[in-house]
């Protein structure tokens, strides 16, 4: 058996000569060509301070990690063909450098990964290249901390990519994914292009045909075209800043998109715009879900067709052209507005007509619509609009802020809501208990009440901090990058039931406080088994049952509270807690017109005794028929 290959570390600087062995600083090649010529597989490359001008492309027969001094330090400058054909070997590493072109319409790419190769690239630049970086169908590729700067197309992936930590600047286009994306807490500021006479504009990032783009925190911000268009596959942005794009912020063509606590805020067109692209058969689905659409122009959400469902929402401050607009403007598809608030938009609350696109289905629950400069609705005969028991906060033109008691917009926790006072008649007024969601618009907990709120904002949750809100660099920290779920500082238990908090986790132990329905309790702990909350009521510290409710919050972060020696109970004592801690049923005492045993603040319809809460829901039929907001579930 011959020796095992020796694994080399290689030199190059700008005074070296390509006659050496590489070995060593003091006997280092002048070119990465030589040095490459004279690895091992898994050898390391260390290239120097200085520039490296180079002709034909980088193309390593085997495993290799090039190492530069730093960004601002080492620079491959390369001509008009690609800097580094990633094709033979199976893994690569690009570390510490910038690789650069002097023309970004000729240099062809930095960096081309193929089939079968898996790159990591960490703390480089790439930049004046026609491609940044290139991953064709079964590549790999993990980026960290890197800069895409003035490239013609900055990144093109139609492999597995996952990127973190870096910024697109200057570069015409962004990110097109066509592959697997996982990116997070990047930066795409100042790309794109608009041309004033064709209106043809490029894109800061875009998901293309079966393209699966997960895109978390960072922002997509001041980019000359539209921040993101989805034309196909499947895409998730959460949390997100999208903001100040000179076009549409996102625009979904076809395929799936959901948008997930993020802020859409000032850009020049459209916040969402679902479809409006010719020749699309198939619209395909969008969910948002406690976001902020603010102060866009023409619409914040603009729907020509498709599934869409807004939730915990609010969309607030955007302006209409002389065309119409306002808060949503569409002509056609199916809209699930839930749980949120459409107000102080300059032009109408929603408006919704007919054209190619066909007839709309509107469904609303547990939302408000007003106090909007124009019109509250505006429908087409054409259009199905159904609001149940909600009608009177859609499209009133009666209420006003001193009577509907709606604050202007503020920031709180990570989002920007319009708070609504205690007597506000948004309160404890979206009927059955069991349609409502676990959590408003900033992730605390729904209901604090009787029942929840109506809107994107649940009353004595939490405390807003009452500033009016304005994004931009002067809030960005409000808000954070990427976090699994958002949700308030500490742990925070909204009493749901009547609770005695006593001096251990159990029945046996002795009371020492109560809490009644709808007060915030601060938990401090847990017992082990995660039954009971040691919890602060007044000066006291005590525990509480989870009979009671769950704090908002991560709970496997609770410490872990060892209880005191167990006392010795009286019949007498467990049999009261028994009653006092369990849920006691509602008893109706309003009107029931269609007499199926739910009254008017409970059913959604009240004229049609199939339909209530609990009712069997018969998929796609256009019915909610058991009031939970959705015609299919």
């Amino acid at each position: 058996m011959g020796e095992p290959i020796r694994v080399l570390d290689l030199y190059v600087s700008t005074t070296g000569n390509d006659s050496n062995d590489c070995l060593s600083e003091a006997t280092a090649c002048l070119t990465v060509h030589s040095a490459i010529g004279k690895s091992t597989p898994f050898s390391t490359i260390h290239i120097g301070p200085g520039e490296f001008h180079r002709n034909g492309s980088l193309n390593p027969r085997h495993e290799l990690t090039f190492i530069g001094a730093g960004v601002d330090q080492t620079t491959l400058v390369g001509d008009s063909s690609d800097t580094f054909q990633l094709i033979y070997g199976s893994q690569y590493a690009i570390r510490e450098m910038t690789v650069a072109g002097t023309d970004r319409m000729t240099t062809g790419n930095a960096i081309e990964v193929r089939e079968g190769v898996r790159l990591t690239l960490e703390n480089c630049r790439l930049s004046g290249k026609y491609w940044g970086l290139r991953l064709f169908s079964g590549a790999t590729a993990t980026v960290n901390n890197c800069g895409f700067l003035d490239n013609y197309y900055a990144l093109d992936n139609r492999g597995d990519l996952t990127l973190t930590n870096s910024a697109f600047r200057g570069n015409l286009l962004g990110l097109n994914n066509d592959g697997t994306a996982q990116v997070e807490n990047n930066v795409f500021d100042g790309n794109g292009s608009f041309d004033p006479g064709s209106g043809a504009s490029t894109t800061a990032v875009t998901n293309s045909n079966d393209g699966r783009l997960t895109l978390r925190g960072g922002s997509i911000s001041n980019n000359l075209g539209y921040g993101v268009i989805i034309n196909g596959g499947t895409a998730t942005l959460q949390n997100v800043r999208v903001q100040n794009n000179a076009g549409i912020a996102v625009w979904h063509m076809q395929g799936s998109l959901t948008i997930l606590s993020t802020v859409i805020s000032d850009n020049g067109a459209y916040g969402v715009a679902i479809g409006g692209r010719s020749g699309v058969a198939d619209i395909g689905s969008v969910h948002i879900q406690q976001s902020a659409i603010l102060r866009n122009g023409s619409a914040g959400v603009r729907i020509n067709g498709g599934e869409i469902h807004v939730q915990n929402t609010t969309i607030s401050g955007n302006v209409a052209t002389s065309y119409g607009g306002g808060g949503i403007w569409g002509y056609g598809g199916d809209l699930f507005l839930l749980d949120s608030t459409v107000a102080y938009n300059t032009g109408k609350g929603v408006e919704l007509g007919r054209n190619d696109a066909g007839p709309a289905v509107v469904t609303v629950r547990r939302s408000v619509v007003a106090l909007n400069s124009d019109a509250e609705c505006q429908l087409d005969p054409t259009t199905s609009f159904s609001s149940g028991i909600f009608a009177r906060f859609v499209c009133s033109e009666s209420w006003t802020p001193a009577t509907l008691k709606l604050q202007p917009l503020v920031a709180d926790a990570g989002t920007f809501v319009h708070p609504i006072d205690a007597d506000s008649p948004l309160v404890n007024a979206s009927g059955a208990v069991v349609t409502c969601p676990s959590a408003d618009q900033r992730g605390f907990p729904r209901p604090s009440g009787s029942t929840c709120d109506v809107g994107a904002y649940e009353y004595g949750s939490a405390s807003a901090a009452f500033v009016i809100a304005t994004p931009g660099e002067e809030d960005s920290d409000i808000v954070p990058l990427y976090t699994d779920t958002p949700t308030p500082a500490g742990f925070i238990l909204v009493i749901l039931v009547p609770a005695n908090c006593r001096q251990g986790p159990d029945t046996i132990y002795p009371v020492v406080n109560s809490a009644l329905p709808g007060e915030q309790i601060e938990v401090i702990g847990k017992n082990a088994a995660g039954t009971w909350w040691y919890s602060k009521v007044d000066n006291d510290q005590c525990w509480i049952s989870n009979i009671a409710g769950t704090p908002s919050g991560d709970l496997s972060l609770l410490t872990v509270i060892q209880p005191p020696p167990t006392p010795i109970p009286t019949a007498t004592e467990a049999i009261t807690e028994q009653e006092q801690e369990q849920p006691q049923p509602t008893q109706a005492t309003e009107l029931d017109y269609d007499q199926d045993g739910y009254g008017v603040s409970l059913d959604c319809n009240d004229k049609n005794p199939a339909i209530h809460p609990g009712a069997v829901e018969i998929p796609d039929d256009k019915v909610d028929s058991n009031c939970n907001g959705d015609d299919d579930k």
